[in-house]
């Protein structure tokens, strides 16, 4: 998900579910949420 602003400031959302499975004795698995937010500048060019 994102928003534009007027002034070209972009805002974006990104919500993962991430689930693992692991080769320990104490954990067999593991499952998790990354909730990634991003703000940048829309007009500034990285070249």
């Amino acid at each position: 998900m994102g928003y534009k602003l007027k002034n070209d400031w972009k805002f974006e959302l990104y919500l993962i579910f991430n689930e693992t499975k692991n080769n320990t004795e104490t954990n067999n698995s593991s499952s998790d949420f990354i909730l990634r937010i991003r703000v940048y500048n829309g007009t500034l060019k990285t070249h």
